[in-house]
C-alpha cells in the first residue's frame, strides 16, 4: 500500500468520540492506517484479531503489551465472529477506546451506536484518496484520469502507478475469495447487468454480510451498495461483453422484475413510479411490464398505473384483462379521461363504433390536462379515419399535435405526427404526409432506442407514402431499416412486409413479392392483428394470379372470408373488408372462368373513403381489362379511372405507371374514349423506373469461444445452439448434405444423430425467416430439396464466419503481415465449444490447433531474428494457452534464458505445466507470465 501519510483522516479519528469502525474492501488502506495511527496516538496498542479470538483473549492480548494502553487498535476485526464485534463494541469507550478494522456493517448495535454518537465509522468513501492526495504522486499520470479510473481505491491506484502491476490480476484474485457459488451468481449477473437487484436480493436475504466479508468491492454511492465500476467492467470483460454499456430501461425494468415477491406492493409500487418517471411509457418490452404490472394487487395501483396497465395488455393483445383492470377503475370510482380511451379502443378493436363514439365524449368531459386534451383528438382523429371522414381526420389529428406540444410528452408527439400523416395520406396529400413523418423520425433518431416501437411505425408510414411517390429504392433502403429492428412485439413489421411486397409486385417481382406477402400474414398472425390480414391475403391472391398458380387463390379466399366473418361477427357497421374482399373473389371467379362473374365482384369494391387503396386501383384495373377484352368499356369507367389516380395524389400517376405491362389496353381504351389523353399518354411513355442493386445483407456467425449470430450489425443471442451449429457446419462444408451425413457429422455421439440434424435445419429455417423471409430464400436451399441441404452466399445475403480467416491463407507462416498474423492469434479459441464430441467440430478444432502450432512457431522466429525477445516468448505463451504442444514448449525453453530475469520464474512454471509436472490451471500461469513479459 501507498507511504501517504492520511493525516485528514488521523486528525478525523483523533476528534471522533466513542469507538471508530474503519470499514471498506480489500484494498481501501484500512491497515496503513491503522498503523499511522498507531504511531500517533499516544497510549495505543496494535494487535491483528483471528477467527479463533474473543474479546477475552483480545484484551488479554492489549493488557499483555502494558496496562497504560487506554486506545486498542485491532486489525482484521472482520475475522472475528458477528457476536464478538458486538460484544466489542459494548466495551465503555472511557474504559478503552476501540479501533476496529471491518468490511461491512451488518452487526448487532452498530445502528443504535451511531444514532446515539457514540460510534463513528470511516467508509469506501472516506478511506478513498482524494484528488488533492492524488496529485502528490510524481508518476507523470494526470490526476483526473487516475481518479476516473480507480474513483481513489488505494489499490488501485498504486497497481496502476507500479511499472509492473496487473490490475486485473488483483481484480481476479479478490473474485476468487469470493465463495464459489456468489462467484457463479456474479459472473451470471455481469452477463445479465442485473447488478442493483442481485445486490437487494442478497441484501434481503442475509447473504450481502458474507460477500462483504470477503473483501469483494461493494461500496456505498448514492445512499446505495454498487459493485465498484472497475471491478463491474472487469467482471463484464471476463464474459465477453466489452465495457459496460450504459444502464438502458430494459436492464433497470428486468431488476424490478427480480424484485417481484420480495418487496411489499407499497414498495414495489413507489419503484415502478420512479421507473415509469424516469424512463416514460412506452412500447418497449410491453409483456414485461404487464408481468411487473400485474404484480402488485390491483387495489394497491394508483389510478394512472392501473390506466397504464390496461394500456399494455391491450398492446400485449390481452383485451378482456384490460377491460377488466378498466371496469374495475370506474367501480373504484377512479376513472379518467384515458380510462375511457381505452374503453374505446377496445370497442374500436370490436368495431363497435357506436360505443366508441360515446367512450370519446366521455374521455372529452374528463380531460384535464394537456396530455388528456391531445390522447382525446389522437383517437378521435382515428375514429374520423375509420369512418372515412378524412378532412375532420385532418382537422382533429392538427388540434392533437397541438396539445402534444403542450404536455411535452415525446410519446405523445409521436402519435400525432403520425396521425397527421395518416389523415393527409388518406386524403392523397403525400408531401404533408412526408413531412410530418421525417419530423417524426428527426425526433426519434434523437433519442436513441427509446422510441424504438414508433420509430418502425413512422418507418412504415413513410415508406408507403415514397411508394406512393415513386421513390422505390428510397422506400426498400427504410423498410430493410426497420425490418432490422426484429424485437418482439413491434407492431409496424408485418406492415413493412406488405408495403415492400407491393412494391415487388408493382415491379413485376412475383415470387419476392408472395414471400414478402405470406411473412404479413404470419406476423400479423402472431400478433394478433385480424384487421391487418385484410391486406396481405388480398395482394397474395393476386401475385398468385399473375404467377398463374390459380390453384391456391382459394386458400387465400377462404383464409380472407374467415377474416372477414372474424371482423364483422361484433359489428356490421365496419365495411373496411369490403375494400379487399371483392378483389380477391373477382380473382377466384377468373380463375374458374366466370369473368362475367368477375367483373360484377371487381365492380362492387367499397370506394367511399378508399380511393387511395391499392386494391381499389387494383380492381378498378382489372374489371377494366376484362371489359376491354369484352369491348364493354365506356367513359363512366375510364372516369372513374381517373377519379382514383386523382385522389391518390402521385403529379406522375407512378402506381399506373409501375403496372402498365398488366394494363395497357386500359390506357389505350382511355386515350380511344378521349378521357385525359394528355395523362395516359404520359402514363403509357415515362420510361419505368429501375430498382438499383439491394446492398448486400451480412451474417457474421461467432463460433470461437461462444456461439452467436450478428445480422445486418445487430447481434443475436442463438439459444439453444442448434441453428448455430447447422449453419457454421453448410457454411464450412460448402456442398449438399442430407439430414444422415450433417447428423453423423454433428451429432455424433447422440442417440439420435439424423433427428438432431432435422431439428437443427427446422430451427435454423425459423431463426432466417425471423431475421427476414428474403435471407431464408435467398441463402438457404428450399424446403424438401431431394439433394438436401446448402447454403450459399448471393449478391443479396453474404455468409462469414469468425473462423474463416483461420482455415485459410490468412492464418499461415505464408501470411506476410504479422500484426494481423499475431492478432489472430491472439483470438484463437474453441470452435464450436458447445459440441465437445461432434467429429466435425473436432476435425476443425484440430486444423485450428496444428494452424496455431506453425504460426506462434513462425512468428517466434520471425521476432528472434529481429532481437525481439520477449515478443518471441510473447507468441509462443499465446500458443500454449490455446494448444499446450509440446514443440511449442521447446521452443520456449530455447528463447528462456535470453528472456529478463523477472520473467524467467512464470516462463519456467508454464514449461512444468506443458511437460505435465504440476497441479496448476496452464491458462492462468500463461496469464501470469505474459504479464511479468
Amino acid at each position: 500500500m501507498s507511504l501517504l501519510r492520511r493525516t485528514a483522516l488521523i486528525d478525523q479519528v483523533i476528534t471522533a468520540s466513542g469507538h471508530v469502525l474503519l470499514c471498506g474492501p480489500s484494498g481501501y488502506g484500512k491497515t496503513v492506517l491503522l498503523e499511522q495511527l498507531a504511531l500517533t496516538l499516544p497510549g495505543a496498542v496494535l494487535i491483528t484479531a483471528t477467527p479463533t479470538d474473543t474479546v477475552a483473549s483480545l484484551l488479554e492480548r492489549a493488557s499483555a503489551a502494558g496496562t497504560e494502553h487506554q486506545v486498542c487498535l485491532i486489525d482484521d476485526a472482520y475475522l472475528l465472529p458477528p457476536e464478538e464485534v458486538a460484544a466489542l463494541l459494548k466495551i465503555p469507550p472511557t474504559l478503552r477506546r476501540l479501533i476496529l478494522v471491518v468490511r461491512h456493517l451488518q452487526y448487532a448495535r452498530v445502528q443504535l451506536l451511531l444514532q446515539k454518537r457514540q460510534l463513528t465509522v470511516l467508509d469506501a468513501a472516506d478511506l478513498t484518496f482524494s484528488l488533492e492526495e492524488l496529485t502528490t504522486f510524481q508518476d507523470g499520470m494526470s490526476p483526473h484520469n487516475l481518479m476516473n479510473q480507480t474513483l481513489g481505491w488505494p489499490a488501485l491506484v498504486n497497481i496502476r502507478l507500479h511499472p509492473y502491476g496487473d490490475v486485473d490480476g488483483y481484480l481476479d484474485d479478490l473474485l476468487e475469495e469470493v465463495e464459489s457459488h456468489a462467484r457463479e451468481l456474479l459472473i451470471d449477473v455481469a452477463t445479465r447487468d442485473h447488478w442493483e437487484a442481485f445486490l437487494l436480493i442478497m441484501q434481503r436475504e442475509g447473504q450481502l454480510a458474507s460477500l462483504l466479508g470477503c473483501g469483494f468491492p461493494i461500496i456505498h454511492v448514492g445512499g446505495q451498495f454498487s459493485i465498484h465500476p472497475a471491478m463491474r467492467r472487469h467482471l463484464q470483460e471476463r464474459v465477453g461483453l466489452g465495457i459496460e454499456n450504459l444502464r438502458q430501461q430494459d436492464t433497470a425494468l428486468k431488476d424490478l422484475l427480480d424484485l417481484t415477491g420480495r418487496l411489499t406492493p407499497d414498495e414495489m409500487v413507489t419503484l415502478m413510479q420512479r421507473f415509469f418517471a424516469h424512463y416514460g411509457e412506452d412500447d418497449s418490452e410491453v409483456l414485461e411490464k404487464v408481468q411487473l404490472l400485474s404484480s402488485v394487487p390491483l387495489p394497491s395501483l394508483p389510478p394512472h398505473l392501473r390506466d397504464m396497465y390496461a394500456s399494455y395488455l391491450i398492446m400485449a393483445g390481452q383485451q378482456r384483462e384490460a377491460e377488466y383492470v378498466l371496469l374495475k377503475q370506474q367501480e373504484f370510482g377512479t376513472d379518467t379521461s384515458r380510462t375511457y380511451i381505452l374503453l374505446g379502443r377496445l370497442a374500436a378493436r370490436m368495431n363497435k363504433l357506436a360505443t366508441w363514439a360515446q367512450t370519446l365524449q366521455l374521455a372529452r368531459e374528463r380531460a384535464m390536462t394537456d396530455e388528456d386534451c391531445s390522447r382525446y383528438y389522437g383517437y378521435l382523429s382515428n375514429y374520423y379515419v375509420r369512418c372515412n371522414r378524412y378532412d375532420d381526420a385532418e382537422q382533429a389529428a392538427e388540434k392533437n399535435l397541438e396539445y402534444a406540444l403542450r404536455s411535452r410528452n415525446l410519446s405523445q408527439h409521436f402519435s400525432a405526427l403520425s396521425n397527421v400523416a395518416y389523415a393527409r395520406q388518406m386524403k392523397g396529400n403525400l408531401l404533408g404526409a412526408k413531412d410530418a413523418v421525417l419530423e417524426g423520425l428527426e425526433l426519434a433518431e434523437r433519442e436513441g432506442n427509446r422510441y424504438v416501437p414508433q420509430v418502425v411505425y413512422l418507418t412504415f408510414q413513410l415508406s408507403e407514402v415514397l411508394k406512393d411517390t415513386g421513390a422505390f429504392d428510397e422506400a426498400l433502403d427504410l423498410i430493410q431499416r426497420g425490418l432490422n429492428f426484429q424485437q418482439p412485439n413491434l407492431a409496424a413489421i408485418p406492415y413493412l412486409y406488405n408495403t415492400r411486397g407491393l412494391i415487388y409486385l408493382e415491379f413485376g417481382r412475383l415470387d419476392d413479392a408472395l414471400v414478402n406477402f405470406e411473412a404479413a400474414i404470419d406476423g400479423f398472425h402472431a400478433r394478433g392483428n385480424v384487421v391487418g390480414l385484410l391486406m396481405p391475403h388480398t395482394f397474395a391472391a393476386y401475385a398468385l394470379y399473375r404467377l398463374g398458380w390459380l390453384d391456391r387463390i382459394a386458400e387465400h379466399s377462404l383464409a380472407l372470408r374467415d377474416v372477414v366473418s372474424r371482423i364483422t361477427a361484433s359489428s356490421a357497421e365496419y365495411t373496411e373488408p369490403g375494400a379487399y374482399l371483392p378483389l380477391v373473389d373477382g380473382l377466384a371467379l377468373l380463375a374458374r372462368g366466370d369473368p362475367d362473374g368477375a367483373v360484377r365482384a371487381l365492380e362492387s369494391i367499397a370506394l367511399e373513403g378508399r380511393l387511395t387503396y391499392d386494391s381499389v386501383l387494383l380492381a378498378t384495373l382489372l374489371a377494366g381489362k376484362i371489359r376491354v377484352a369484352q369491348g364493354r368499356y365506356t367513359q363512366e369507367q375510364a372516369r372513374l379511372l381517373v377519379e382514383i389516380l386523382n385522389a391518390r395524389g402521385s403529379t406522375t400517376d407512378v402506381t399506373a405507371r409501375m403496372y402498365r405491362a398488366e394494363f395497357e389496353v386500359v390506357y389505350r381504351a382511355c386515350l380511344a374514349l378521349n378521357v385525359e389523353p394528355e395523362r395516359f399518354h404520359r402514363i403509357l411513355e415515362i420510361p419505368e423506373p429501375k430498382l438499383a442493386t439491394r446492398p448486400v445483407y451480412p451474417l457474421h456467425l461467432l463460433t470461437l469461444g461462444r456461439i452467436s449470430l450478428i445480422a445486418a450489425g445487430r447481434e443475436h443471442d442463438l439459444n439453444p445452439a442448434y441453428a448455430a451449429y447447422a449453419l457454421a457446419y453448410l457454411h464450412l462444408k460448402s456442398d449438399w448434405k442430407t439430414a444422415d451425413s450433417m447428423g453423423d457429422d454433428l451429432y455424433t455421439l447422440t442417440s439420435d444423430p439424423r433427428r438432431n440434424a432435422q431439428k437443427s435445419m427446422s430451427l435454423l429455417r425459423q431463426l432466417l425467416r425471423r431475421l427476414d423471409p428474403e435471407v431464408e430464400r435467398t441463402l438457404l436451399s428450399p424446403k424438401h430439396d431431394p439433394r438436401g441441404y446448402r447454403v450459399e452466399s448471393s449478391d443479396q445475403v453474404h455468409l462469414s464466419a469468425d473462423v474463416d480467416p483461420y482455415l485459410g491463407a490468412h492464418y499461415s507462416p505464408q501470411n506476410p503481415d504479422v500484426a494481423e498474423l499475431e492478432d489472430l492469434l491472439s483470438r484463437v479459441a474453441v470452435f464450436l465449444p458447445g459440441l465437445p464430441d461432434s467429429a466435425f467440430a473436432r476435425e476443425i478444432n484440430q486444423r485450428l490447433e496444428d494452424r496455431t502450432v506453425k504460426v506462434a512457431r513462425h512468428l517466434a522466429e520471425v521476432y528472434q531474428r529481429q532481437g525481439d525477445v520477449a515478443a518471441a516468448a510473447r507468441v509462443l505463451l499465446t500458443g500454449l494457452r490455446f494448444v499446450p504442444a509440446p514443440e511449442l514448449g521447446d521452443a520456449l525453453g530455447q528463447v528462456l534464458p535470453e528472456l529478463q530475469v523477472a520473467a524467467r520464474p512464470p516462463v519456467r512454471s508454464v514449461l512444468q505445466l506443458v511437460l505435465g509436472d504440476g497441479d496448476q490451471n496452464l491458462g492462468d500461469v500463461i496469464t501470469d507470465a505474459l504479464a511479468a513479459i
